[in-house]
């Protein structure tokens, strides 16, 4: 297939999964900006859990708000998952000669797997360098909430003053990106984007190679072809588990960089910990591992997986249905073809 094609595919598969995951997408912006650099017992927590966050969204800011962030979720949907996932059999197929041995031309497994890891890496980097004004903008709509804007609006501000229609209005796609584009120009679309794309080249490693490894041999265990949809959910969710191990804190890291302009907003989630929050993620470097070691210090281990259960909520049946719709579509273009 094109590099065309699979970049369509991949963003068709990414935006189905797109309308089941989206969701726990939500609750898990707001649970991992809640308590932002701030130690436990110092702020209010106003989602315990997955299940009482979602209640509480819900019947706060009404059903739809769970869907909050949509349409800035699909457009990065088709070009981060587009692109990343469209590329990484092209560049596999490119970089497999590396696999081989120089002797006598046969595959090197482990070798293999450095080279699905290589190409993995470039695939998230490209998307995440593409893609990250729309997951500035999701990010900012999910995390916004009617408490949260009160707080922001002098924290006196009477519940009738910031209905749910009047968040809704000031935090559209479109009024999010005038608002970003106010405080940074053009450059300010792509603020965090170095952050993003080491977190989403440990999202793609994690994700793409744990997910031909796990249908590698759950086929091979389980004697069955590797066209086979239990392959297919088998592996799937392996990978989903393997990307909320390896890739929870970075998520940490990049949901907070991208919201750290905000202004000051104590309580609740959407602003963390102010300005000072907003300093300690910002500064110093745009090196992950550094403001992991910050996060950890002040939050301890719980920091860096916070909203793991809202991740795994929303990674696994996100990652499901894209790879078994993938799957089914590649299927269908074979058959075309034959």
């Amino acid at each position: 297939m094109s590099a065309v094609q699979n970049c369509l595919d991949g963003a068709t598969a990414s935006c189905v999964a797109l309308v089941v995951s989206n969701p726990f997408d939500v609750m898990r912006t707001r649970l991992q900006l809640q308590g932002e650099m701030l130690r436990r017992g110092s702020y209010e927590v106003r989602y315990r859990n997955l299940a009482q966050g979602m209640w509480r969204v819900a019947s706060e800011e009404g059903l739809l708000a769970l869907q909050k962030g949509f349409a800035a979720a699909t457009c990065w949907q088709i070009t981060q998952n587009g692109i990343r996932i469209g590329l990484y059999p092209i560049i596999t197929e490119h970089l497999q000669p590396l696999s081989r041995d120089p002797v006598d031309g046969s595959d090197r497994p482990a070798a293999r797997n450095t080279v699905r890891t290589m190409s993995a890496g470039i695939c998230g980097v490209i998307g995440a360098a593409i893609s990250s004004p729309f997951v500035m903008i999701k990010t900012r709509v999910q995390a916004a909430s009617v408490h949260s804007l009160r707080a922001r609006l002098g924290g006196g501000a009477a519940p009738a003053a910031v209905s749910a229609s009047s968040l809704a209005a000031r935090t559209s796609v479109w009024s999010s990106c005038r608002a970003i584009y106010r405080e940074g120009g053009v450059r300010g679309l792509w603020r965090g984007v170095l952050i993003a794309t080491q977190r989403t080249g440990m999202f793609s490693i994690s994700q793409l190679v744990s997910y031909d490894m796990a249908k590698e041999v759950t086929a091979r265990r389980a004697q069955l072809p590797d066209t086979d949809v239990r392959v297919h959910l088998m592996a799937s969710t392996l990978s989903a588990a393997c990307i909320v191990v390896c890739t929870n804190p970075f998520d940490v890291v990049m949901t907070r960089s991208y919201n750290a302009a905000r202004p000051p907003a104590r309580m609740g989630c959407g602003g963390g910990g102010g300005a000072a929050a907003a300093a300690a993620v910002s500064a110093g470097s745009n090196f992950v591992p550094t403001q992991l070691l910050k996060i950890y210090r002040v939050e301890g281990i719980r920091g860096l997986y916070k909203g793991s259960t809202a991740m795994f909520s929303r990674t696994a049946p996100h990652t499901i249905v894209t790879f078994v719709t993938l799957e089914y579509i590649r299927a269908l273009r074979q058959c075309a073809k034959e």
